[in-house]
């Protein structure tokens, strides 16, 4: 089993977030990307330019954060994701 975990900074990590009308583009320092739709987080559907654009990668780039919006997402989740995944807010820790 402990095989299994990573080491903590292994993993996809975000280089530029893009937006769309109905899709956010999470472009990755290995030079994928993964696109998202923005149906899916209606924080940052309905948000400002000025609010999508403030965002922060958080532990080098595994996580993404929106300080103005109170949103974090895990790059990895996002390229797994078949669904929305549930944004992890800084109200809920």
């Amino acid at each position: 089993m402990a095989g299994d975990i990573r080491k903590l900074g292994e993993g996809p990590k975000v280089r530029d977030i893009e937006f769309e009308d109905r899709v956010f583009r999470v472009v990755l320092t290995d030079g994928g990307s993964v696109s998202v739709p923005l149906e899916w987080y209606p924080q940052l559907r309905d948000a400002s330019e000025e609010a999508r654009r403030h965002w922060e990668p958080g532990l080098g780039g595994l996580y993404i954060k929106w300080p103005l919006l109170d949103l974090m997402l895990l790059v990895e989740a996002l390229q797994k994701a078949k669904g929305p995944v549930l944004p992890w807010e800084e109200g809920d820790r």
